[in-house]
């Protein structure tokens, strides 16, 4: 049965149609076939209309989603030549957009391709141009990756993780030991240059479309860490790389940073080691950040398919946390109780 909100979508879609001159595809009118959604609010509809024309169509409820941030980001990353899809339409009150259609293809489903190293230079390609973008001439706020906002997604670990899906009930001494090594995480993110951070890039948020990489689900972007975006898409939490992989397209990305008249400066005297620390615990923090909200995906709001997605996160964070002496604790933690206890849940 149509809910009222399907009948207003539906009808503005209609009426954004018209104003494209896009003809219905038959009598009955335009097909609409639902999409895969992600891990936010949002719903996605592909749109067929006349002449093969297609189009995607979001349902993004706005005390839900950031859809005036998805539309700023959008025209700043178009200005900076990064491939991304048109906003077409946007109705802000309602939460309604028409994009352009990338097509089905996603990052992730050509990686089993012999040229592996090929599809991730692109993708680090569209990374650097992102990057290079300068901080401090943004015609659009972005808010800042700041120790408070760090410090907040580190502890989506403990609430959702920890506490509320696997009911570990930390001591004292364990609850201390944790604020240790998040203070060390804190402390890597504030030594590293300042960029524009993508905040989500990954293998499920890039498209290939006419053999090229569009990138996606951009609107939570903000002012960080130089290597966040480029950990996320090397140590993905859906696709495993190998050591030597990981390696040679960090040395990639580095190669193309340090060329670039943007970034140059920011890269000037840093040591492979320290770009090294930067970048594995980096990794850490955003590892210890998703295996939360994995389990806040599923207990929140009953996406229980991200619970599969919780070991790679945690195999992550034991393998680097060793080779770190601040850190050692960390792992074997994750190690001795997360992983049995998740292990248990998940059988």
């Amino acid at each position: 049965m149509a809910t009222q909100r399907s009948v207003l979508l539906k009808r503005w879609l209609i009426s954004q149609l018209e104003k494209l001159s896009v003809q219905p595809i038959s009598p009955n009118g335009i097909l609409m076939t639902a999409l895969t959604g992600d891990a936010g609010f949002r719903q996605y509809f592909r749109v067929q209309g006349g002449q093969n024309r297609t189009f995607i169509l979001v349902d993004a409820p706005p005390k839900l989603s950031n859809n005036q941030g998805f539309v700023d980001v959008t025209g700043l990353l178009t200005q900076h030549n990064v491939n991304v899809p048109n906003v077409l339409s946007f109705d802000a009150p309602n939460g309604f957009l028409l994009l352009e259609d990338l097509g089905d293809q996603q990052f992730f489903d050509v990686l089993a391709q012999d040229n592996l190293l090929n599809w991730y230079h692109q993708a680090i390609d569209q990374l650097i141009k992102i990057t290079a973008i300068d901080p401090q001439a943004l015609p659009v706020t972005l808010p800042d990756y700041d120790d408070a906002f760090v410090l907040t997604e580190l502890t989506i670990f403990s609430q959702w993780l920890i506490d509320a899906y696997l009911d570990i009930h930390l001591t004292s001494e364990q609850q201390q030991q944790l604020t240790a090594c998040f203070d060390v995480l804190i402390a890597n993110v504030n030594q590293q240059p300042k960029v524009v951070m993508h905040r989500d890039f990954h293998s499920r948020n890039l498209m290939v479309c006419d053999n090229q990489i569009a990138v996606i689900d951009y609107q939570d972007a903000v002012v960080g860490a130089l290597t966040y975006d480029i950990v996320s898409l090397l140590r993905d939490c859906y696709k495993k790389l190998s050591p030597l992989h990981v390696s040679q397209l960090f040395e990639y990305f580095i190669e193309q940073a340090s060329s670039h008249p943007n970034l140059a400066a920011k890269l000037e005297g840093v040591e492979p080691q320290q770009l090294k620390r930067w970048f594995d615990l980096m990794g850490l923090q955003r590892h210890i950040k998703a295996s939360g909200i994995f389990a806040r995906l599923s207990l929140r709001d009953n996406k229980h398919g991200y619970l599969n997605d919780i070991p790679l996160t945690l195999e992550y964070i034991v393998e680097v946390s060793a080779h770190y002496c601040e850190l050692v604790w960390l792992g074997d933690f994750v190690e001795q109780y997360v992983q049995p206890a998740l292990q248990e849940k998940l059988r």
